[in-house]
């Protein structure tokens, strides 16, 4: 399910359970809604995956056996000594429809249906095979030949690891991390509407040839101001095609990644792989591009690139904007660039993050607490981003101090109490609120921790 695919701005696609359980209260139009997402052939082939349909969905795992997954975006294989899951299609939104879901999705090539679908057209969330779009976007070589060409994607299982993190500016890996696959970032046209960045493998495969419509995906071009720019070997340049990599950590570390927003170092009990700048889409004007957030590497390596401007997606460096949080560190770092680093966390298996609250359940340790930040949330000047946790003892990325070039802008984030009926938790105090006792205007800022 999904956001719809034009009363709504784009969201993410989840998979809903089929015994689905309802809440405890009904919601209006206007409010947050799911919709049941169908499939729309043309550049996914009409006869596995029928216009109309509704996309089953299913959440596996994988009992006594060591290991993680990854998406081997642009590839029908998976590279040694990596096993194949499933190869499949590249799936998202239109990119001319602004609902629908950001996240892109790898579809099973051969698909499997129960009983419980309809071929009507119920018109909510819509999926649809994704393109490359390269022809005229900085890309040469392999990239040449592609433009047009639905994309296809492999889920890879590796027994001997455990984290696997995609590093951002650069085709290799940390110091003693292991390279899955590198390749370029992509994304939605800065003109269209976002799609989330992807790392799609820099021998690209590709599956039919389709000049329909469907989503598009093209080369991301650095852009400079918030990111700072020169031509000093190891920084970055305007416009030159931005570089990845998909990295794993041995079995042997048993260990987690996650990221640090908002600080180039990593607590205590976790080693930093790699630091570097939050990254994303522009704040104004641009619905396209990239709706999730990036921790773009210090040091560049470039690929293949161009120094024209090809204007695919627009990568650019987010600026704290703290809004009216109480938080000194915080509020005094208004207009500077957001730091972030990339942590390994040794003797972990897990890591996730509770928003909500700054206090984890009993048997788990904080490696950070801070507060939600994401895109501005009215109008037409920003669209749809990722919530993150900025930590809340936060620094400023480089030298430069209070920037104010105002490209890319993060956020805190604010409740709307529309339907609160609990004790939430905001910094060292308790608030117990009821719904129907205040008006929707009365907000509060959420804490968060990351575990």
């Amino acid at each position: 399910m999904a956001n719809h695919y034009y009363r709504q701005y784009r969201g993410e696609h989840v998979c809903v359970d089929a015994n689905a359980e309802s809440g405890d209260r009904s919601i209006s139009k206007g409010e947050a809604q799911f919709h049941f997402t169908e499939f729309q052939c043309g550049a996914l082939p009409c006869s596995k995956f029928p216009s109309n349909r509704e996309v089953p969905c299913v959440v596996c795992s994988r009992e006594r056996v060591g290991g993680t997954t990854y998406v081997h975006w642009g590839k029908k294989s998976c590279p040694s000594p990596s096993q194949l899951v499933y190869s499949g299609h590249a799936a998202g939104a239109k990119s001319s429809e602004q609902g629908g879901g950001a996240n892109p999705l790898c579809l099973d090539g051969s698909p499997s249906y129960d009983l419980q679908y309809s071929d009507d057209d119920q018109d909510g969330a819509r999926l649809y095979g994704v393109k490359y779009g390269t022809s005229g976007y900085g890309l040469g070589g392999s990239f040449s030949s592609v433009s047009s060409y639905t994309i296809p994607c492999a889920v890879c299982f590796t027994s001997s690891v455990y984290s696997i993190t995609m590093v951002s500016g650069r085709g290799d890996c940390p110091r003693d991390w292991k390279i899955e696959y590198s390749g370029y970032l992509f994304a939605a046209h800065y003109s269209h509407y976002k799609s989330n960045w992807v790392c799609i493998d820099g021998k690209p495969d590709t599956l039919s040839y389709h000049s329909g419509s469907g989503g598009w995906w093209y080369p991301t071009e650095i852009e400079c101001g918030s990111i700072s720019c020169d031509n000093v070997e190891g920084r970055y340049s305007q416009n030159k095609e931005v570089s990845c990599a998909v990295c794993s950590a041995d079995s042997e570390r048993n260990s987690v990644v996650y990221t640090r927003w908002g600080r180039s170092d990593c607590p205590a009990g976790s080693r930093v792989a790699y630091a570097g700048q939050a990254v994303g889409s522009h704040y104004n004007s641009q619905t396209g591009s990239g709706a999730n957030v990036l921790c773009l590497h210090t040091r560049a390596l470039f690929g293949l690139y161009d120094v024209s401007n090809h204007d695919g997606a627009r990568l650019y460096g987010y600026e704290y904007e703290p809004g009216g949080l109480r938080d000194q560190a915080l509020t005094s770092l208004g207009n500077h660039e957001v730091s972030c680093a990339v942590c390994e966390t040794m003797g972990a298996r897990s890591s996730f993050t509770i928003f909500g609250s700054y206090i984890c359940p009993t048997g788990y340790h904080s490696d950070y607490t801070g507060y939600m930040f994401a895109h501005y949330y009215g109008g037409s000047s920003q669209h749809k981003g990722e919530f993150i946790c900025i930590d809340q003892d936060p620094q400023s990325y480089g030298q430069r101090g209070s920037s104010g070039d105002d490209q890319a802008l993060l956020y805190a984030v604010e409740l709307t109490l529309l339907f609160l009926d609990h004790i939430i938790h905001i910094k060292e105090e308790a608030i117990t609120m009821s719904a129907w006792q205040l008006n929707p205007r009365d907000i509060m800022r959420i804490p968060i921790t990351v575990i």
